[in-house]
């Protein structure tokens, strides 16, 4: 029984290990497309208003 934890736990950790493994199989992680978007939309609007701040002439 140890044995076939050890395995499905290695067999978990190399499925983990693999980015592709999150769009074969999604349902494994349902909510990772939202944190993606969420992410990417927080990072670039972070980058954007800095940039326009920068950019901008002082008042």
């Amino acid at each position: 029984m140890h044995n076939y934890l050890k395995n499905k736990f290695l067999m978990y950790k190399f499925y983990l290990m693999n980015p592709m493994s999150y769009f074969l199989i999604p349902q494994m992680a349902p909510l990772m497309w939202l944190n993606l978007l969420f992410m990417f939309l927080f990072i670039f609007l972070l980058f954007f208003i800095s940039n326009y701040y920068m950019i901008s002439p002082k008042k």
